[in-house]
């Protein structure tokens, strides 16, 4: 049996998504579990292989590989675009008062 294989098909990535101020967002189990069922999502759909994750209050890692014509930016973006919209629909509904903690200003020169 012979296989060839791509570099893009073989390599791991390692990814730390951490949440600003490092404050503990992600205490809560439902918060969790957003972030697996992305990953199940990512998964099941047949874009990635993931081999190991951890979840910690205020940042997570995973180590995963990508399957067929899959590109790095696209789960990345994919999986992080999920979470965040998950997590800022709940906070919405049920905690304004802290969503109001992870908002951005941005400053323009005009």
């Amino acid at each position: 049996m012979r296989f060839d294989f791509q570099s893009r098909y073989t390599d791991l990535y390692f990814t730390t998504a951490t949440v600003k101020g490092w404050k503990h967002l992600l205490k809560p189990d439902k918060y969790k579990q957003v972030i697996m069922d992305s990953m199940a999502f990512l998964t099941t759909e047949g874009s990635i292989w993931i081999y190991a994750f951890v979840i910690m209050p205020n940042h997570f890692h995973w180590i995963w590989q990508m399957k067929g014509e899959t590109r790095l930016p696209q789960v990345q973006q994919r999986m992080m675009k999920f979470v965040a919209q998950q997590i800022k629909f709940d906070l919405s509904d049920h905690h304004p008062q802290v969503l109001e903690q992870f908002k951005v200003v941005l400053v323009t020169n005009a």
